[in-house]
């Protein structure tokens, strides 16, 4: 069940068990089989058919007030039971990079982004069996687009219209399916104390940062110079004139990312206090994100920069100075990184970072992490003499 999440080691740094790799093995092997055969657009049509009549069956009772008996609350939770059944095969195929094409190809998105309304709070359902199987569904679909956000379609689908649109200079909020990744991003533990599914809770809301973070990292570069962007994400002369009122230069505006950094930057800052190895090690990234481009389009968009130096405040400061002190490798990297690049933001914040001693951990940080790299490189060359012929 891809939506039930919690197994495995909780601790970024940790490479999989043996019986974590058993299963990625034979996952890929059921998926190769599966891409080879020869009917596979059919069986992706039939699935996908399928989903899109379950779908619809299940919204037919569920938002049918009128029809409020035992009858219907039966079939709500059975339509709703085939189409958790259905969503899991294609979870299990979106943790293939191989098959992301396939499923863009078919627009699975598209009924779980219609999913997203009834899903995003479980409590709230009038049935309360449908509750635990709405949070099930929730996190399938938190996993699905986590899984296929590094591919540059998804982009496409989901912001690409949006920025790319002059008019949304005046929107007030971020679209619809940001609103819901970032809202997860920033939600608060309902359940009860328990380890379990604390774990599982940390598990799918990294699913969110990771997404939000892969996603910023793309918006970020094209807010550089051509000549310096990933040549394969480099805009065509076309792209540029036909969108000319969303360029500043050769920078590209992100109106979708500007919001983001309004609505929730703070908030994402408050995550740097949760006790999870995941979101301390993956927050620091997003946030960079933020600050780099801010910092980048400083000129052009001032008040971005204006908001980021407001949230920054030096108690924000404080909590992220701590995590450059963790005692764990890529919570203490991820933060330094964090802390070197607000250092360089803004010569008030710099000035600030100098004065509360963060540059010195920073110096100190770089110190270790040579001496680490001349250790390394001394062990290699000690493993791997030099053949010397006589």
């Amino acid at each position: 069940d891809g939506g039930r999440g919690g197994g495995g080691s909780n601790n970024p740094n940790e490479p999989p068990d043996e019986e974590e790799k058993e299963r990625e093995a034979k996952r890929d092997e059921i998926i190769a089989h599966f891409l080879a055969n020869k009917n596979i657009d059919t069986y992706m049509e039939l699935l996908t058919d399928y989903l899109h009549s379950i779908t619809k069956s299940f919204k037919e009772y569920n938002n049918d007030d009128s029809k409020e008996s035992d009858d219907n609350k039966k079939d709500t939770q059975r339509y709703f039971g085939q189409l958790g059944k259905c969503l899991n095969v294609f979870v299990a195929l979106s943790k293939s990079n191989k098959t992301h094409p396939m499923l863009y190809k078919h627009s699975i998105h598209r009924d779980l982004i219609s999913l997203i309304g009834v899903c995003k709070d479980p409590h709230k359902h009038r049935y309360p069996k449908m509750k635990p199987m709405l949070k099930i569904c929730r996190n399938n679909i938190l996993t699905y687009f986590d899984q296929i956000s590094n591919d540059k379609k998804f982009d496409v689908l989901f912001s690409n219209d949006f920025d790319n649109d002059s008019a949304n200079e005046k929107a007030t909020k971020p679209p619809y399916f940001w609103g819901f990744i970032c809202d997860m991003f920033i939600e608060e533990y309902k359940e009860r104390p328990h380890p379990q599914l604390m774990q599982q809770f940390a598990h799918f809301k990294s699913c969110a940062i990771r997404l939000v973070y892969r996603w910023m990292c793309r918006r970020v570069d094209a807010t550089k110079p051509f000549a310096q962007q990933n040549k394969a994400s480099v805009p065509t002369k076309e792209e540029v004139e036909k969108y000319k009122d969303t360029y500043v230069g050769e920078k590209k505006i992100s109106y979708c990312m500007e919001l983001i950094i309004k609505k929730y930057f703070n908030d994402f800052m408050d995550w740097l206090k949760y006790n999870d190895l995941q979101v301390l090690a993956n927050t620091p990234l997003v946030l960079r994100q933020c600050v780099i481009y801010s910092c980048n389009m400083e000129k052009e968009r001032p008040g971005i920069k204006q908001h980021v130096k407001k949230v920054l405040t030096l108690d924000k400061l404080k909590v992220i100075m701590r995590l450059m002190k963790a005692p764990h490798d890529v919570i203490q990297y991820n933060a330094c990184l964090l802390m070197a690049t607000i250092n360089e933001f803004d010569k008030e914040l710099g000035a600030t970072c100098q004065a509360m001693g963060a540059v010195a951990i920073l110096e100190g940080f770089n110190r270790m992490q040579q001496q680490r790299q001349q250790q390394m490189a001394a062990m290699q060359q000690m493993q791997n003499p030099a053949i010397g012929y006589k």
